[in-house]
């Protein structure tokens, strides 16, 4: 089954620093996460994001394995996915968006 499974977004209405999102994304990941040292870039028009790759036992039961996917297609269950998105257009230091997702990529 393709679709997203879950989904976060926090847009900010000014830019802000990479710290604000790690801390707003810290509030509703699962706290079992670890992060599994794959990152990815993506280059989405005047926006660039840099997606962190987590896995989570805790939300592992939670969907069938199909449901959940990464950043990279690979199905894995408790496996998700933390986008910080930057405006590279005006400021590629300051934070635009962070986004939190299992399953397919929004």
């Amino acid at each position: 089954m393709n679709g997203r499974v879950d989904y976060y977004e926090k847009d900010y209405s000014s830019d802000e620093p990479l710290s604000t999102g790690e801390a707003d994304a810290k509030k509703i990941i699962p706290k079992d996460a670890v992060f599994t040292g794959r990152t990815y870039t993506h280059d989405n028009g005047g926006a660039k994001e840099i997606i962190y790759v987590y896995r989570s036992m805790s939300i592992e039961h939670l969907w069938p394995a199909d449901e959940f996917a990464n950043a990279d297609g690979v199905n894995q269950p408790g496996v998700f996915d933390v986008a910080y998105e930057y405006d590279t257009q005006n400021d590629p230091t300051q934070l635009m968006a962070v986004v939190v997702f299992a399953g397919d990529n929004p």
